[in-house]
């Protein structure tokens, strides 16, 4: 409804009611309304459009409104008017009472010669016409009036401030004045403004709250009772000083952003007072505002080997006013079904760790193992608080510690065996992971190189954990300098991606190597709406991604099994953004590539989207010269930006040319935060103010101050392909519809400068699409109520370049031939402007260079048996492949990356060399001779488990096998302190043979010799098949090691503590060298260090007697997966050590490996070595599908030799008490896969039938399970060289050995086969064993026998020392 009534001070218009704003600006034209019929003392009813406010259209033969436009930063209405230039100016008082708006104010008409004088007319003196001429609407088209009209503007300014209050209503336009952010600038803010909308100090806290914040603006009553509510739901006590400010104090909160609070001081009736909390990433704050954990690693790693003593904690003893304090435990935990609605965070009260002691701001402890369920919580943080406080209050000042793993306070089954417990865990761990949903498939790919993961800023956002500006710290990236993390989560799972690089900025896969990069089930920065799992900042992915690699990879030596459920992802799907820039004067360049230079004031659509409603707008404004004058040349002064309902950021300079941030019309600080979780976007600032804007979409918008003048950057991802549009172009790869106009039709890219000039006015924005903050008379009077694009202003379009004038000669020197550059110091004549100006043209270029295309072809996995060269999978990029010893190569030896994003050749395979003599033949030598007998003896069926071979039970009977010296036979060496005589049961393997044994415990298998020099009449005997699986042979140490990583040295070394200590270190070869060093390293080349026998490697270790541990310039290499307590294998054949082999095993162990072998019918087992001490300690098999126990053995029921599972997923467990450690076991298995295309032939299984029927009930389910991740097996020495005359020798060997074996086998079968029952004969799974034994040979070391050696003539005795090292 229209009102109008006569008052004293004139007419008055009210306007009601009114429909719901939508949006900042409300632009009405009087052609496309109803107009009101408005006389003196006559209302009629008046509608307008969806969402628009109603006002009267006045209209009379004097003058019209045409239009109304609301500005809501100054609370006013805009009439726009025209007017014959004859008519006098109105005085108009209106009073909009829908939006308790009274305006007064004079209507100056304006022409271009002359302003017109004013009068008091009546305006509603007649009733005004509709729609038809022949009313006084006539005036409109009369020609005497249409051409005096002139575009004038009625401003009515507000009045009556001080009717209204901010109470309640912070952000509010009220009638009579306004609580906007905006007001103060404007001048028009409420009386109250200030006491109402709160100013706090500081703004922000980690989102664990306990944070006490000033209320700056408002001073209370010291007696008044303070509540802070924030998010209308969470309520913390406040209180009042008694300077009467007030404070409150922060919530434990489960999200980022700025939050809404309100304070009350009647103790919760009301909460008139408002303001915003900005909650930040716990791993953001400031550390100054955090209590420190002293040597931090010590606290992650107490109570694992050689982590003990005094842990200490400081702070900051002012943050907390308060004498005494308290410091608890808390740790959090994710209750209910993944990915569901009842799925919970919570962080929960443990214990208190220390009583009201003194505020000093140090304590130190000894840890000890919590009591009772606490212990079962490793992942946690401490907090410190006044003792005045209860234990576990919430929402009271407090100084948290960093987040953490507890192990200081984990229980004394974690002490006892932190490898073991670890082990545990990371097997539940990943059992759990194998039942939730697959995240990878959702997550972005990586950037292929480490500039596309540095220019895709949209997308991309440095990891403060690896960051190449802060000195490349990458610790759980070893040899990477940068690693990234997608800023945004994925869609569905909230996930998170990482990437990393090394120096030569290729990506690092974990496929490659431990260094690699590991995607995140719960992206670190958690993801909107937050509150629930997997979405709480930080700590989601703490619980998901980081307890569980101390699990894995820290505290135990399982980081296959992390590996495996979070691998790198490599960069075959990614698409570097498109860049567009515009820098100086200003310059554009498109997202395709055209450049071109639009030096218009106003303000414009820079690039918009149809498919995120992204809008991108920019003002510029009028350079000017350094003495102060005026420029015909405009630059970039601001640009503001939305997407969606995001919130709106503008960056600017503000009249005196700072560089101002505001967040929806409010300008913020980056004091305290330079990074921002907003609504729909990340805001970052750098120290030097680059500010960084990164949309959900993966847009994003670079802005920084250069030279007076902003420098703008837009990246778009390529889904925004075909949805552009504005001053930036078209984003289709095509430059010929870059000038695009608002109506579709498109200009020449060849246009002069003029043409440019009216294409980019065609895109300058109107008042109710406009992005931009108008908080000033100047930007009112220029920007909003001027038009957007400046017609009367008339850039240069071509600088004269004038030879005499001294500034060219300089501007030569500076700008080269860059054309922007040039062009701007001729325009502004300012050197300084064309320096911005050529520093961004360069980093735009070197923009689009990083954001190129590049091909990748993925992946190379290296062949079973095999290894590769090269990590690069790049176009061009090479990887080449070699076979271990004993193979060939099939396939391609190299493959190259294609231009199809293909790898050239076929896929390679080492296969089993099948010739007697592979010889290759060069200028009559030979190059190499791998004897496939000796390879398929030794690396198959090695005769040796035990690192000193004291289970040699072979037939070599000279010192070596080459030139050595014959043995004598034990039953001959009676004035020896080895023979038959002492020793008639075969102990230690002596009989009636001249066989090398080591019957007491010595580095190897050694015999009598007949010779002797020096009186020593035994040596240690060279035999290449007694090495056992995983020692990787003796090398030479010329100075540098074989192993060029790590050393060190110990008076108590043995294998097992050198290979864990580089196992620790995620090394995989582990060296010892002369009994006490120890290297580690993962050089993949060791072997070009040249192969020593492997007697020249047997100086004992310092810590093990019985144990060879290199030698003088020698070093013994060992794969560090010996001994290891777990592992996955996927290799056809293997063999798997007890935890700590060659020691004894430890107390307390629970281990587990996997075995699986996809394709494989069964698996074949072996005991090589099986000595365990009691029936507690026990190894026992799983089906892995099911965890259902197959077989079970221990020191009283031990295993058969061998046995048959029929699976291809086979779990191997063992565990030990606490008492009676033992030597162990090493069990070897074999896949067999059966031709499906062949009759089957039924075999005897030497296991009873019962296991091999539970065996089967898993069958089913074994082919179609997913495949664990592949561990790498060890690597086998290189092929050595032969001499040439050994080979008819060994040729003579050959064929009579296989005789021997195929008669032995013959006359095996013959005399044994009647004495092989069938499974249905026997039900005793013992009497099975004893019968299936075939070619069974077990050795129990005797523990009577002294570890020294008693080798010479004239010692009768057990009690000489080692003699000949």
């Amino acid at each position: 409804m229209v009102i109008i009534e006569k008052t004293e001070s004139g007419t008055v218009v009210h306007v009601g009611p009114t429909a719901a704003i939508a949006h900042p600006f409300l632009y009405l034209n009087a052609f496309q309304n109803t107009l009101a019929l408005v006389s003196a003392g006559f209302c009629s009813p008046f509608r307008c459009s969806n969402n628009m406010p109603p006002f009267s259209i006045i209209r009379s033969s004097e003058f019209v409104f045409t239009s109304l436009t609301y500005n809501p930063y100054a609370g006013t209405y805009y009439a726009d008017t025209h007017l014959s230039n004859k008519l006098p100016t109105p005085f108009v008082q209106a009073k909009a009472k829908a939006h308790k708006l009274a305006f007064a104010g004079m209507v100056s008409f304006s022409t271009a010669s002359s302003v017109i004088s004013s009068r008091t007319v009546d305006l509603f003196s007649r009733t005004l016409g509709l729609s038809k001429c022949g009313s006084p609407i006539d005036c409109l088209v009369h020609p005497e009036v249409h051409l005096g009209l002139q575009h004038v503007r009625m401003h009515m300014h507000t009045q009556d401030r001080g009717q209204d209050s901010c109470s309640h209503q912070c952000g509010e336009l009220l009638g009579t004045c306004s609580c906007q952010v905006t007001c103060q600038s404007l001048g028009i803010c409420c009386p109250d403004y200030k006491e109402f909308c709160l100013q706090i100090s500081p703004y922000s806290g980690s989102l664990m709250g306990g944070k006490v914040f000033l209320i700056e603006n408002t001073a209370l009553n010291a007696s008044s009772v303070l509540m802070c509510r924030f998010k209308q739901k969470i309520k913390t006590s406040g209180y009042v000083a008694k300077d009467g400010k007030a404070h409150c104090i922060s919530p434990l909160l489960y999200e980022t952003g700025f939050i809404p609070f309100e304070v009350s001081i009647d103790d919760g009736l009301t909460f008139p007072y408002s303001g915003t909390w900005l909650s930040v990433h716990h791993s953001k704050v400031s550390d100054g505002e955090k209590c420190t954990l002293v040597n931090e690693t010590k606290w992650q790693y107490y109570g694992t080997p050689n982590t003990d003593g005094n842990l200490t904690l400081t702070w900051t003893h002012q943050a907390l006013a308060a004498t005494r304090i308290n410091i608890e435990v808390w740790g959090y935990q994710e209750t209910g079904d993944s990915y569901s609605e009842n799925w919970l965070a919570e962080w929960k009260y443990l214990y208190t760790l220390a009583k009201e002691i003194p505020n000093t701001g140090k304590f130190s402890f000894i840890p000890v193992p919590a009591k009772g369920n606490y212990s079962t919580w490793d992942f946690g943080i401490l907090r410190i608080t006044p003792s005045s406080y209860s234990d576990g209050q919430s929402n009271i000042p407090s100084v948290w510690s960093r987040e953490h793993a507890l192990a200081w306070h984990l229980g004394k089954d974690f002490r006892n065996d932190p490898n073991a417990w670890a082990t545990a865990k990371c097997m539940e761990w990943d059992r759990k992971e194998e039942k939730l949903p697959n995240f990878m498939e959702e997550i972005i790919d990586c950037p292929c190189t480490l500039a596309q993961a540095r220019a895709d800023t949209g997308r991309f956002h440095a990891d403060y954990g690896c960051d190449i500006e802060k000195g490349s710290v990458c610790t759980y990236h070893p040899g990477a300098v940068h690693c990234v993390r997608a800023i945004q989560a994925s869609p569905q799972y909230a996930a998170g991606q990482q990437c990393c690089y090394d120096s030569t900025g290729t990506q690092i896969l974990t496929h490659d190597s431990t260094a690699g990069s590991t995607p995140d089930r719960g992206h670190d920065w958690g993801s909107p709406p937050f509150m629930k799992p997997p979405r709480i900042p930080g700590f989601s992915h703490w619980l998901y991604d980081v307890i569980s690699f101390y699990y894995c990879c820290l505290w135990s030596d399982n980081c296959h099994f992390y590996m495996k459920n979070r691998p790198s992802s490599d960069c075959r799907t990614y698409h570097p953004p498109r860049a567009a820039s515009a820098f100086g004067d200003p310059h554009f360049f498109t997202f395709d590539g055209l450049n071109f230079t639009f030096k218009g004031q106003g303000e414009y659509t820079l690039v918009e989207s149809d498919l995120t409603s992204l809008r991108v707008q920019g003002r510029t404004q009028q350079a000017h010269f350094p003495n102060g004058t005026g420029a015909q040349v405009t630059g970039l002064s601001a640009v503001a930006m939305q997407e969606n309902n995001s919130d709106v950021i503008e960056v600017r300079y503000s009249e005196d040319l700072n560089l101002e941030v505001l967040l929806n019309q409010k300008i913020i600080s980056f004091s305290e935060q330079s990074w921002m979780d907003l609504k729909g976007l990340f805001l970052h600032s750098t120290a030097d103010q680059n500010i960084t804007v990164m949309f959900s979409s993966g847009s994003g918008v670079e802005i920084r101050g250069s030279g007076g003048f902003l420098t703008l950057t837009v990246l778009l991802p390529e889904k925004f392909m075909n949805h552009t549009q504005g001053l930036f172009g078209v984003m289709n790869g095509n430059t010929e519809d870059e000038y695009t106009f608002k109506n579709k039709t498109t200009m020449s890219v060849h246009a002069s400068p003029q043409q440019l000039f009216e294409f980019g006015a065609n895109w300058a924005v109107e008042n109710g699409t406009s992005l931009f903050t108008y908080d000033t008379e100047f930007l009112l009077n220029n920007f909003f109520h001027g038009e957007k694009h400046n017609a009367s202003f008339l850039p240069v379009f071509f600088p004269y370049e004038d030879p005499a004038d001294p500034l060219v000669t300089e501007m030569v020197l500076l700008c080269d031939s860059d054309p922007f550059c040039r062009f701007d110091v001729l325009t502004t004549r300012s050197l300084q402007v064309g320096s911005s100006t050529r520093l961004s043209h360069q980093n735009h270029k070197l923009l689009v260079a990083n954001l190129e295309p590049v091909i990748s072809c993925g992946w190379l996995d290296h062949p079973t048996n095999g290894r590769k060269n090269g990590t690069t999978y790049l176009l061009g990029s090479t990887i080449s492949f070699i076979c271990n010893q004993g193979y060939e190569l099939t396939g391609s030896k190299e493959r190259i990356c294609q231009v199809t994003g293909t790898w050239s050749g076929d896929t390679p395979s080492c296969i089993l060399r099948t010739g007697l003599f592979p010889f290759k033949w060069k200028n009559n030598q030979i190059l190499n001779l791998p004897t496939f007998f000796l390879f398929f003896h030794f690396h198959f069926f090695p005769e040796c488990y035990t690192a000193n071979g004291a289970d040699y039970r072979g037939t070599q009977n000279q010192t070596s096998q080459y030139a050595g010296k014959p043995c004598l036979f034990w039953n001959e060496t009676f004035e020896h302190p080895y023979n038959t005589l002492k020793y008639p049961n075969g102990e230690g393997g002596l009989g009636e043979h001249n066989y090398c044994r080591n019957p007491d415990g010595d580095v190897s298998p050694w015999c009598y010799i007949a010779e002797h020099e020096d009186g020593i009449y035994w040596k240690y005997c060279e035999i290449p098949s007694c090495r056992m699986p995983g020692n990787l042979g003796c090398y030479k140490d010329h100075g540098e090691p074989p192993l060029t990583g790590t050393s060190e040295t110990s008076n108590k070394l043995t294998i097992q503590t050198c290979i864990s200590s580089c196992r620790s270190q995620q090394f995989k070869f582990a060296g010892m060298e002369s009994g006490y060093a120890c290297f580690c390293g993962n050089n993949p080349d060791y072997w070009r260090y040249g192969e020593a026998a492997s007697t020249e490697c047997n100086s004992v270790c310092f810590g093990d007697h019985t144990q060879p541990c290199g030698g003088d310039g020698r070093v013994i290499l060992f794969d560090t997966l010996i001994g290891a307590c777990g592992g996955n294998y996927t290799s056809a054949t293997a063999v798997i050590y007890s935890p700590d082999f060659p020691d004894t095993y430890g107390t307390g162990k629970v281990c587990y490996w996997t075995i699986q072998v996809p394709g494989a019918s069964r698996i074949h087992f072996s005991f090589a070595l099986f000595e365990i001490k009691d029936a507690t300690d026990m190894v026992e098999l799983l089906d892995g599908y099911t965890y259902h126990v197959l077989a079970r053995f221990n020191g009283k029921n031990r295993p058969p030799h061998t046995f048959n599972i029929s699976l291809d997923f086979v779990i191997l467990y063992f565990f030990s008490d606490e008492i009676n450690q033992a030597q162990g076991f090493a069990i070897r298995y074999r896949a067999v896969k059966d031709n499906v295309h062949q009759k089957k032939i039924p075999m005897n299984q030497t296991l009873s039938e019962k296991i091999n029927e539970q065996a089967n009930l898993s069958i089913n389910a074994a082919r179609s399970s997913k495949i664990l991740y592949v561990i790498t097996t060890s690597p086998s020495h290189p092929s050595s060289s032969m001499p040439e005359w050994t080979i008819y020798s060994l040729t003579a060997l050959l064929i009579l050995s296989i005789t021997v074996i195929i008669a032995k086998i013959f006359l095996h079968i013959t005399m044994r086969s009647h004495q092989i029952p069938s499974a249905t004969e026997t039900e005793d799974s013992s009497e099975v064993t004893t019968a299936g034994e075939i070619w069974s040979i077990f050795y129990q070391p005797s523990t009577s026998i002294s570890i020294f050696k008693k080798k010479l003539r004239s010692q009768q005795d057990d009690c000489n020392p080692l003699v000949g090292n």
